[in-house]
């Protein structure tokens, strides 16, 4: 299935142009490589054990603690709701049975994130700013569960992304976040267009479901879906049949179905 069939543009027939696109952050406009990934993993789980162990909970403990707060972060944001880093380190405390010392994790965790080497996908700015040119309004819908909303937008940033959006929104600023369909309705507003008349490019089934529940255009990303095929919420076969997908930012171009301008 092609964009340009789901905009109606098939049998030479020019279909309604989308008057907006909106992306995902990770793994759609920025990458990390395997190797870089895991090594982002590790350093997050050591900042995350420090204040359990300095709060007398054994190694053993500590990490079986965390494994659960993944499960947990993990049901929430199945259910639409990230949560935050602060209410991540509520959880443990209510879990550990004491306070934490919390000084300084948040600012660790920002800093693990903005030293691993972060990557724009190949040519994502030139396609974005190829559609900006052309009128598209452009928007982020990101869950971010890791680090803090100042870090995802330093690291799109230093990416040479952040300029390009009109808005950008981050699950753990707001109360729902993908797989529901507010946060596309709200960035829709925000941008002054129906949800109707939006294209969201994501990589998981969160970014396909929520598009969808609010009746926007859903394109699969699927550049890097061989390192993302063991992650939570990584599509199904049968969903990656059902919509229009590409594999770089060139092939969302590609398929773009732009309406004939006035007069032509």
């Amino acid at each position: 299935m092609s964009l340009r069939s789901t905009f109606g543009a098939g049998a030479g027939r020019p279909g309604p142009e989308p008057s907006a696109l909106s992306s995902d952050a990770w793994y759609t406009l920025i990458y990390l490589a395997p190797a870089r990934r895991q090594e982002l993993h590790r350093a997050r789980r050591r900042v995350w054990l420090a204040p359990l162990l300095r709060a007398g909970l054994g190694r053993p403990e500590a990490v079986g603690l965390l494994e659960r707060l993944d499960a947990w972060k993990r049901a929430c944001e199945s259910r639409g709701r990230t949560p935050t880093l602060p209410e991540q380190v509520a959880w443990l405390a209510g879990r550990a049975g004491r306070p934490l010392p919390d000084d300084g994790i948040y600012a660790e965790l920002d800093q693990v994130l903005l030293r691993s080497g972060v990557r724009p996908a190949p040519d994502a700015a030139r396609v974005l700013r190829t559609l900006s040119d052309r009128g598209v309004r452009l928007a982020v819908v990101s869950n971010v569960t890791n680090e803090s909303p100042t870090a995802a937008r330093t690291v799109l940033d230093r990416a040479g992304l952040l300029p390009l959006f009109e808005t950008v929104y981050l699950s753990s600023e707001h109360p729902w976040s993908k797989p529901r369909p507010e946060p596309f309705c709200q960035v829709a507003g925000f941008l002054g267009v129906s949800p109707r008349s939006m294209v969201h490019v994501g990589d998981l089934t969160y970014d396909l479901r929520g598009a969808h529940r609010a009746g926007a255009a859903a394109v699969l990303f699927t550049g890097y879906a061989r390192w993302n095929r063991f992650l939570p919420g990584a599509p199904p076969a049968s969903l990656r049949r059902r919509v229009p997908s590409a594999s770089r930012w060139t092939e969302v171009l590609a398929q773009w179905p732009f309406a004939p301008s006035r007069g032509s």
